[in-house]
Order: structure tokens, then sequence, then C-alpha cells
């Protein structure tokens, strides 16, 4: 099934997060560490979660790729937080915005069809993508229902 890509105003948001060099086969598993020890960092010191679990690539290269994953807060904590834990702050701006139904070893046909269809509106990247994870597997087992927000901040 086609995506249905269309280009979003976003407005800046906060978040944690716990930024990890990692190859791509190592996504699944940083994922499964890394986000569970977010919820609990921000349960911990009160931090008001504001939307679901997302995972950021600020660098991507051929044999490996930086990963931030974490939620979006309200407010960053009031203290430079410890334990992994980092502060994000993304700004506002226009981005590139489609979401993916299915399988998370589908994401990359996804991202080329985002990438081919940046290219024929004459759009460029402006950062890294994150992909917002709208469906909880825990919550939907059925790999058909998971939908996936994929971002691209574009220029």
């Amino acid at each position: 099934m086609p995506l249905n890509i269309l280009v979003r105003e976003l407005p800046a948001f906060h978040a944690i997060v716990m930024r990890r060099r990692i190859t791509r086969d190592e996504i699944a598993m940083t994922l499964a560490e890394s986000l569970p020890a977010v919820f609990d960092y921000a349960q911990r010191h009160g931090l008001a979660i504001t939307g679901p679990p997302f995972a950021r690539y600020p660098e991507v290269g051929m044999g490996s790729l930086v990963i931030e994953s974490g939620v979006t807060v309200a407010a960053p904590p009031s203290t430079v937080p410890g334990d992994g834990i980092e502060v994000l702050a993304v700004p506002a701006g226009r981005a590139v915005v489609a979401v993916h139904r299915g399988l998370y070893d589908t994401l990359p046909q996804s991202y080329q069809e985002i990438e081919k269809w940046m290219r024929d509106q004459g759009l460029s990247a402006a950062g890294g993508p994150w992909e917002t994870y709208l469906t909880d597997p825990g919550e939907h087992p059925d790999p058909a229902t998971w939908e996936t927000e994929i971002v691209q901040p574009v220029r």
C-alpha cells in the first residue's frame, strides 16, 4: 500500500532519551533496553510524558548509526539527568511525515518511498529522521496493525 506522505509544520519539543552508537542489527535490542529505562526515569522524576515512544537517528553511516530513543516530555527535567539519560530539544520546523503500517522490518521500504517523494518535490533533509511508535506491539500482537510515524525534517 502506498504511503500517504505530506509536509507539516511541527512544533518544538523536549524529550528525554538514551543515545547510543550501534549497528543496524542492534536497533530492536537497543529499543528494548533503552525505552523501559527512559520510561522508568520519567516516572521516578515526575516528568509528564506527552507522547508515544520514538527513535531518532541524528547520524547514519555505512557501518553504524546513532540512535536516540525516548519519549517527549512537557518540560525538561529541572536537574541534569544521570543513568545514561539525556535531554533533547528539537526545534520547530517543516517535516515530511508518513505513517508506515506493518512490520518494523519493512520500514526501509517506506524510507525509500519518502526519499523518492522528497526528490520529486525538490525537498532535502534538514536533520535526522525519527520514528514515533504509535502502536504498542504488546497491546496489538498482529504486526499488520502496527503503525509507525516517520518524520523527516526538511528545508
